[in-house]
């Protein structure tokens, strides 16, 4: 035999005589023989093998120690366990009942035998990254490609010059992606737009885009569009691009938001926004209104995913949320609840992220499937189960100052609402109209709404008999809970129903502290000889039963909640309400 075989051979022997047994019965598996390689330095750690070509995954943010601004929940009022060491697992026999130390492998022969392999271990496949990134420098959670991997990115912007940054995998030829960012930004059979192109290179890898579009916004609904395709550049080696990723803006003139005095019949612009976001109440009229924009778009029925934001009409400023912000929440039992009506996951944000409110920290064992604020917002009601439960949920009543948490077991007995756009479920709404807050679900076969109601007074659950028969119960009361307006079933003051209340629609609002409706209906001068159709801002006077109407002719404005001053009321939309109102 070749000496140096012998050598390598004893060698090996050696190893396994030391330490085989225990190699085998660790990896449960045959043994391998590792490569030669020269044995670490005594004083060095173990380096830990990977075995995977796969990014590794990010720490974990270390937390910043900071204490919660609510009030700390008792534990033994959540139900949660305290953490357990985890138990050694069974000892395998022949193993060796201590830790294993990796024995290290006979150090090479000197010399590598002629026509002999190399022991030099093969590199693993690296990961290939995409030819570039293209992201919206102001809100660079837009990019492509996208969250979900997608190459192709399509989203919601507006006419307002817009700024890229463009990060290559590798160093580019500057002339050819300049050529063809100016000579791809119109999509074939898409209404496009030719934007003007500024470059501004900050070294061969990262490109500033910035795009100006001339042309006037289409009116209405329609929109323009324009693409960023760096397809068919050249990187610094010559290699063409392919497959690159693309960022298509859609183009839409944004939504602004009014506050409009009912008695003076007045509206006046309070944003200002240059970003295409949507607004919504958060139920109890506020200063405050919830605001959404998609991430990717498009104009169907699937549920986009969106970015969150709150929208304070005083200060007129939109702060933008790193996490999603929920009117009803639905996901893991840790949660913020925050005191001007909404709910997100995980510890409370910084306080900077979303001024001007109190969030409360809260914990409870089990997932949650839906929630809902006291009319005063010192109380949140959370339905409560177990993950993948369907039915016999619990609730709990915690009160956000103090962490005081009351479970009653079993007290929504009934399955999840159904979604009507997908297959899915949506969350339990949960509503306090002053004397009780009421809930429901559905049977098991689908059909049934089951209704229940907490109350106030009892502290207690029981069934809810709402005078609407079998209608859908959803319904918006007046603040002293005199007044229901039903979705489906017109307008009640306690059980009787009140007259000229049934063509009222149900997105309204109620007036704080008065028995005035205001909502939105058909123009009637609209609509006719092939006109669009139009809306008009109404009140409705519960007590007189007096209708008025506040603005006419409105063709693309929602309203979108209630002025805490008790006279005033928020719309959004693309219009000039100046030019709508006549009283202006």
């Amino acid at each position: 035999m070749n000496p140096s075989k012998m050598l390598l051979a004893a060698a090996l022997l050696a190893v396994c005589t030391a330490g085989c047994s225990t190699l085998k019965t660790a990896s449960e598996g045959p043994l391998e023989v590792p490569p030669a390689v020269a044995a670490p330095a005594p004083s060095a750690p173990a380096p830990t093998a990977v075995a995977s070509a796969s990014p590794a995954a990010p720490a974990p943010a270390a937390s910043s120690g900071a204490e919660p601004s609510a009030e700390p929940v008792p534990a033994a009022s959540l139900g949660v366990t305290p953490a357990r060491a985890v138990p050694p697992a069974a000892a395998t026999p022949g193993a060796s009942p201590v830790a294993v130390t990796p024995v290290p492998p006979a150090p090479a022969p000197s010399g590598t035998p002629a026509g002999e392999p190399s022991a030099k271990p093969a590199e693993p496949t690296p990961v290939q990254a995409p030819a570039v990134r293209i992201s919206l420098d102001s809100e660079p959670r837009l990019a492509a490609p996208t969250e979900r991997g997608s190459g192709f990115m399509r989203t919601l912007l507006t006419y307002a010059p817009q700024s890229y940054t463009l990060a290559f995998r590798e160093s580019m030829d500057r002339g050819s992606v300049e050529k063809q960012l100016t000579e791809q930004t119109e999509e074939k059979d898409v209404p496009s737009v030719k934007p003007q192109l500024t470059f501004e290179w900050q070294s061969d890898t990262v490109l500033k885009v910035y795009a100006e579009v001339t042309e006037a916004p289409k009116p209405g609904y329609s929109s323009d569009s324009y693409t960023l395709n760096v397809n068919g550049a050249l990187t610094a080696r010559g290699e063409k691009l392919a497959d690159a990723p693309q960022f298509h803006a859609v183009l839409h003139v944004p939504e602004q938001v009014w506050i409009m005095n009912t008695r003076t019949k007045v509206a006046k612009r309070v944003s200002s926004s240059g970003e295409p976001y949507f607004y919504h109440s958060l139920g109890e009229p506020s200063r405050y209104l919830l605001a959404t924009r998609f991430t990717e778009y498009c104009e169907c029925d699937a549920a986009l995913p969106r970015l969150y934001a709150l929208y304070d009409t005083g200060e007129q400023k939109l702060w933008k949320s790193p996490v999603k912000l929920a009117v009803s929440y639905t996901g893991a039992g840790e949660l913020t609840a925050d005191s001007r009506g909404f709910v997100y996951a995980g510890a409370p944000l910084d306080p900077s992220v979303l001024p001007g409110g109190e969030a409360y920290r809260i914990k409870v064992n089990g997932q949650v499937y839906g929630t809902g604020f006291s009319r005063d917002r010192s109380t949140l009601f959370l339905i409560v189960g177990a993950e993948g439960q369907t039915r016999n949920f619990d609730l709990i009543v915690t009160t956000l100052k103090t962490g005081k948490q009351v479970r009653l077991p079993g007290a929504f007995a009934a399955e999840l609402p159904d979604n009507m756009v997908n297959d899915g479920k949506v969350p339990v709404d949960l509503y306090d109209d002053g004397k009780q807050v009421t809930f429901a679900g559905v049977s098991s076969d689908g059909i049934a709404e089951i209704r229940f109601a907490y109350s106030w007074e009892t502290g207690k659950v029981g069934p809810w008999s709402p005078p609407i028969g079998d209608s859908w119960s959803g319904y918006k009361a007046s603040d002293d809970g005199q007044y229901r307006m039903f979705a489906n079933g017109g307008l009640y003051r306690g059980e009787e129903k009140v007259a000229g209340g049934e063509e009222l629609g149900y997105g309204g609002f109620w007036l704080k502290e008065t028995h005035r409706y205001v909502y939105m209906g058909i123009d009637p001068a609209s609509g006719k000889e092939g006109a669009p159709w139009r809306t008009q801002v109404r009140s409705f006077d519960a007590e007189t039963g007096k209708e008025e109407v506040l603005l006419s002719g409105l063709e693309q404005v929602q309203l979108v909640g209630a002025a805490p001053d008790g006279q005033s009321l928020y719309l959004s939309g693309r219009e000039d309400l100046t030019r709508v109102s006549p009283y202006n």
